[in-house]
């Protein structure tokens, strides 16, 4: 028993990662597809990134450009089960904030001279199951099965959290 060896595979795990690619996609072509009525421009998916300062990596799924406010905005989709689904459905989890926030303190640090800054880093939930509590309870989206947070840095350094109803809380690690 024990931990699994490097490399050796898990059917349950792999199933999930593929179900997570294949939400993705699904989100990627409908935001592409309906552009025009949500005026949101899709700019690049899946953009890896490497800070040798501080040796930190990763790979982002989505940047998009909100044309409503004209504001850039980074974008990452977490598929979850019904569990996961109870505690991220009226706050995101703690590590998806710290992703969150990491990726677009990067992306403004990183940026070129004269580009925009990345306002906020999305964070777009899909509960993989029928759950009772996005039926029976509001939660802002036209959708039941997604909801989101977005994720924020002022000047300070603090993190902000916003949800799908216009409430903000100061992330308490």
């Amino acid at each position: 028993m024990g931990a699994k060896k490097s490399g050796e595979m898990d059917p349950e795990n792999n199933l999930k990662a593929e179900v997570g690619e294949a939400i993705h996609e699904m989100i990627w072509e409908l935001l592409i597809r309906e552009s025009y009525s949500t005026n949101i421009t899709v700019l690049s998916k899946e953009q890896s990134f490497y800070d040798s300062r501080f040796f930190l990596s990763g790979r982002t799924d989505m940047f998009l450009h909100d044309r409503n406010h004209d504001q850039l905005v980074g974008l990452e989709i977490k598929s979850v089960g019904e569990y996961v689904t109870g505690l991220t459905f009226q706050q995101p989890k703690e590590e998806h904030v710290i992703q969150a926030a990491i990726y677009l303190d990067q992306y403004n640090l990183m940026k070129n001279e004269g580009m925009k800054s990345v306002v906020s880093w999305d964070l777009l939930y899909y509960c993989r199951s029928e759950s009772w509590r996005l039926k029976k309870y509001p939660h802002g989206s036209p959708f039941k099965d997604l909801w989101q947070f977005s994720i924020t840095i002022n000047k300070d350094g603090e993190i902000f959290i916003e949800n799908q109803l216009g409430s903000i809380t100061k992330a308490e690690f």
